[in-house]
């Protein structure tokens, strides 16, 4: 199996596909730049 992390934003947009194994700290980073957006 092949790890997919799909982020959705709060008005249901995807703002990220990754496809493989992602770091705890790059994760964190997408979501602390999807909510310094808002």
């Amino acid at each position: 199996y092949v790890p997919i992390t799909i982020i959705i934003d709060q008005e249901g947009k995807i703002r990220h596909r990754h496809i493989g194994y992602m770091s705890k700290e790059k994760l964190k980073g997408y979501f602390l730049k999807l909510t310094e957006e808002k």
